[in-house]
């Protein structure tokens, strides 16, 4: 018995062998750049007596990246720190962000940049300068 063209999943493309018929056929699984087998996952369906693809249909989910944190700051992040998450700084009681606003969660599991810093604002001076640009 053949089975039809095996599943779409999403973050993954699918190496079929054993011509798609029952008992060699198979559907192997590899997830993209920059996402990874959910744990629980298996990668690969095999096809059934009955021309269904069998098994766990395989998750791919985003490589996690390091939790970051910000001493006087907060970090937000778009996707649970995962890729392609986004984190986003800001400063705690009129700090300087002294860095990047927002960094992205790569492929490869890491930043695209340093960590910022919060500077605290020098209330001796009388006056704050924000997002200034001095060419």
């Amino acid at each position: 018995m053949a089975c039809p063209a095996p599943p779409t999943i999403s973050f993954a493309s699918v190496a079929q062998s054993g011509g798609g018929v029952f008992p060699t056929g198979r559907a192997t699984y590899t997830c993209s750049s920059g996402y990874q087998l959910q744990i629980s996952a298996a990668s690969t369906l095999s096809c059934g007596s009955d021309g269904t693809w069998q098994g766990t249909r395989p998750v791919c989910i985003g490589v996690p990246c390091q939790t970051l944190s910000l001493t006087n700051g907060s970090v937000s992040y778009s996707n649970s720190q995962s890729y392609p998450s986004t984190a986003t700084f800001s400063c705690n009681g009129g700090g300087f962000l002294n860095g990047a606003k927002t960094l992205q969660c790569q492929p490869d599991g890491s930043w695209s940049g340093a960590r910022p810093t919060c500077v605290a604002a020098n209330v001796s001076q009388g006056m704050r300068v924000r997002d200034a640009y001095f060419g």
